[in-house]
């Protein structure tokens, strides 16, 4: 997969209690040193479809500070670093398939190239299939190599913006029960449907 961007150097957040002393902010995601402000957070209710969404992420991200949501679940405040590329720096990277998950709508997809087929979950197995890429460390040349190298690619339909939460509180409810750390790439971004390479032409041999 070939991203268009700019790239940024890892920096992780520590947990931070809020105000009252009674909740944690837990911290999921990457931010890559890039500036945390008030104004880089995406309040879901106040967008009228996805594509609006991804407007306002990528205004945020090309003024060098990192657009996040937030959700608060049993009492905690779980905050997501969306870790996009600025488009405009006309950087190219190519990233391997291997170490994308997506999720779209209520599905997961893992997209393998050997064989080059596609796997589907459903949004309820999030956290086994999450919990596979993050442990595999190469053994499945299929899954991620790494969980420093996974990037979870997170789309949904123009009209179907309520699914967004739902997704973020099963991230945050896998956090809380299986302590799973969180500190991969997450991105937003467009659906991009699953290609398969065509067949090579077969040689005529006379």
């Amino acid at each position: 997969m070939i991203i268009v961007g700019c790239k940024h150097h890892q920096d992780k957040d520590p947990v931070n209690l809020s105000p009252d002393n009674k909740a944690s902010t837990l911290i999921h995601g990457r931010r890559d040193g890039r500036t945390v402000t008030k104004e880089g957070e995406l309040k879901l209710d106040q967008f009228t479809g996805f594509r609006s969404l991804l407007n306002r992420a990528d205004e945020i991200t090309c003024s060098d500070s990192i657009p996040f949501i937030q959700i608060e679940k049993n009492e905690n405040r779980h905050k997501f670093y969306i870790d996009l590329d600025c488009w405009s720096d006309g950087i190219i990277y190519d990233y391997s398939q291997k170490n994308i998950l997506i999720i779209h709508n209520d599905s997961i997809e893992k997209r393998l190239i050997n064989p080059w087929v596609i796997r589907r979950f459903h949004i309820d197995e999030l956290e086994a299939v999450l919990k596979k890429d993050l442990t595999n460390k190469g053994s499945d040349p299929n899954w991620s190599v790494n969980p420093s190298k996974l990037i979870l690619n997170i789309s949904v339909s123009e009209n179907r913006l309520e699914q967004l939460p739902i997704i973020f509180n099963e991230l945050a409810e896998a956090s809380e029960r299986h302590k799973l750390k969180m500190d991969f790439r997450i991105w937003l971004a467009d659906y991009l449907p699953h290609f398969i390479p065509p067949e090579p032409p077969i040689q005529n041999k006379n």
